[in-house]
């Protein structure tokens, strides 16, 4: 370049190597999303907003504040008590339904069928 302009200097060369666009600004993604209860509170907090009650943002609190905590689900059956424990990545939706299935049940044997066929649906840890 100098041979073709003899003003042209070091500096603007150097100058002309830098790069003229800023970096792109990436969003990060929220740790939050990979935990079950997420989109639950992410729905209730969208409910408040169209609607205003205030029931539902007290709800979205209690959520959030057990988002990390495994789940903990409780059967009894006469004089049983069973406990089951979920990591807290298991979408509530499918607790919920292992709940209502927990509650047709009138046997040992069926409960313990029914904690067999949930948990081998879903990736316990």
């Amino acid at each position: 370049m100098r041979a073709e302009d003899p003003s042209y200097t070091y500096e603007e060369f150097v100058d002309d190597l830098r790069l003229r666009n800023k970096p792109k600004v990436r969003k990060a993604k929220d740790q939050a999303v990979s935990f079950g209860r997420y989109y639950r509170i992410r729905k209730l907090l969208a409910g408040y907003h169209a609607s205003g009650d205030t029931e539902l943002l007290l709800a979205a609190s209690k959520l959030w504040q057990r988002l990390r905590k495994p789940y903990v689900v409780v059967a009894k059956l006469k004089d049983e008590r069973f406990e089951f424990h979920f990591p807290p990545k298991v979408p509530i939706e499918r607790i919920e339904t292992f709940t209502l299935d927990l509650r047709h049940c009138k046997t040992i044997a069926q409960v313990q069928e029914c904690y067999r066929r949930f948990s081998s649906t879903i990736n316990l840890y």
